[in-house]
């Protein structure tokens, strides 16, 4: 008998988080997976939080002033959301599960939250960011549930005026492409599905072509056009745009020596490269290996830093 007692507390400390006496991420699932006051259905509504700026908040008054926080920030949600399941999943996020709110309850009442915890900043502005789904009756596994209120609110992690997103349509076929592109970009490097097209670049006065602007288009068999504006994005969230622009600068040297033997006239052709190449590769190196490899001149290839690299104060522009 103790030592089914003992299994049970263990079993139900396995459920709280330490740190501010909420569930945990698994407390969450498994009440959704269960049989009682919160299990998943029709009803079933997941706001995902996550506290932006946290980390800056640690740096600056140290573990034990962001645990404050965190257990600050805890207290609060319990109190604007009395009603519901609250859980820390880790760090900075937490879920509210809930069975009866609607979509203007949770948007009234994560503005309440705000306000509140303004209270907690201390100089530093903490902007709180959520992602809220509600219940269609297709989720195959409640853990379903968690994952599209979290992509709700990772999609507005960029966006500076939104806070609040509620997980649609058009967002989860957003999600469906972003895995799709995750999922098939090393074979369109091996496909040739990748290719380069030129932007001219025309003098204002005299309306002369002076030189071009190199643009990656995916061409995908199956989606067909899929824009840089996504792709990108995607590729630099999971660290490895790096391998899309030195695959560019290689196409631009190639397609430049191919015109310098036919006689062609040619022009500078500018490419653009993200601040992260810098981080993930010798990218310079590679773009000067491209260069020696086809024998291109110089003044031919232009590179052009995105501005968010110049504005982080980056130094490995060189000469």
């Amino acid at each position: 008998m103790r030592k089914k007692r003992d299994s049970l507390m263990a079993e139900e400390r396995y459920h709280i988080d330490e740190l501010t006496g909420l569930h945990s991420l698994t407390g969450i699932l498994e009440h959704l997976q269960g049989h009682g006051e919160f299990a998943a259905s029709l009803n079933t509504v997941i706001i995902y939080i996550n506290v932006m700026n946290f980390k800056s908040f640690n740096q600056r008054y140290g573990f034990s002033g962001g645990n404050e926080f965190i257990k600050g920030m805890a207290m609060e949600i319990l109190g604007v959301f009395p009603n519901e399941l609250v859980a820390r999943s880790s760090g900075d996020h937490f879920i509210i599960l809930s069975n009866s709110l609607t979509e203007n309850e949770i948007t009234d009442r994560l503005e309440e939250l705000r306000d509140i915890a303004h209270k907690y900043e201390k100089g530093l502005v903490m902007h709180i960011k959520a992602g809220v789904y509600l219940a269609r009756g297709d989720e195959e596994d409640p853990v379903v549930m968690v994952d599209r209120a979290k992509i709700a609110c990772d999609d507005i992690i960029r966006v500076y005026d939104r806070d609040t997103n509620f997980y649609t349509d058009e967002l989860e076929s957003r999600n469906r492409l972003r895995q799709y592109v995750l999922d098939n970009f090393e074979t369109a490097f091996n496909n040739g599905y990748f290719q380069v097209y030129y932007q001219k670049e025309v003098r204002t006065l005299t309306r002369n072509v002076c030189g071009y602007e190199a643009l990656a288009r995916w061409m995908d068999p199956e989606h067909g056009v899929i824009l840089p504006g996504f792709f990108i994005e995607v590729l630099e969230d999971v660290r490895l745009v790096h391998k899309l622009d030195t695959y560019i600068i290689e196409q631009v040297c190639a397609d430049l020596r191919k015109d310098i033997d036919k006689g062609h006239e040619v022009e500078p052709v500018s490419v653009n490269l993200s601040r992260l190449d810098f981080e993930l590769c010798d990218i310079l190196g590679e773009v000067d290996k491209c260069r020696e490899k086809y024998d291109i001149p110089k003044y031919l290839l232009n590179i052009e830093i995105t501005e968010s690299a110049v504005a982080s104060g980056a130094d490995f522009l060189g000469d």
